[in-house]
């Protein structure tokens, strides 16, 4: 994974540049949960624009993992530079199970018009900017990226401390 962390809002609802997992029970209700933490840390940093789509990319992340894994969810959501102007907001799900042969193949098999499922990956893939998963030491992780904002100088009124970079992630208009 490249890129460095940002930190838009130091501090702003206990948020920080790079906030330790949130980790779910494998359960039915690990979706839900992991919905309404992405808004929460989202409204935190002051980006709702991305809620819907961050929420559903989260939601079917987890839900793959406690349908195809095994043990506890892991959720990961930080700001990181894509490029010397741009932030992206990157979310990463890991669980303890096997992972796949090929998680970018698994995106593009059919899925029956019917089925119930096998549409989770699809729509990641549909939604995201950029998407991947891998295999780690103790499972597998997926993760997914959507444009957060442009970096541009933030006025401020008293001298920063050193080491924090800030964005104006305001719309663009």
């Amino acid at each position: 994974m490249t890129g460095s962390t940002v930190c838009t809002h130091p501090g702003a609802c206990g948020a920080t540049a790079s906030p330790s997992p949130w980790v779910f029970e494998s359960s039915p209700r690990a979706a839900g949960k992991a919905r309404r933490t992405i808004r929460r840390q989202l409204l935190c940093w002051g980006l709702t624009a991305l809620t819907d789509d961050a929420t559903l990319i989260a939601s079917e992340l987890v839900t793959n993992a406690v349908v195809h894994g095994s043990g506890s969810v892991s959720l990961t959501a930080r700001l990181v530079t894509s490029s010397p102007r741009n932030i992206d907001l990157h979310i990463e799900v890991t669980d303890h199970g096997h992972g796949w042969e090929s998680g970018h193949h698994a995106s593009r098999l059919p899925v029956a018009p019917l089925s119930d499922g096998g549409r989770g990956l699809h729509i990641v893939r549909a939604t995201a900017h950029l998407w991947g998963a891998s295999r780690t030491p103790d499972g597998c992780t997926v993760w997914a990226r959507l444009p957060a904002g442009s970096l541009r100088p933030v006025p401020r009124t008293r001298p920063e401390p050193r080491g924090l970079i800030h964005a104006d992630l305001s719309p663009q208009v």
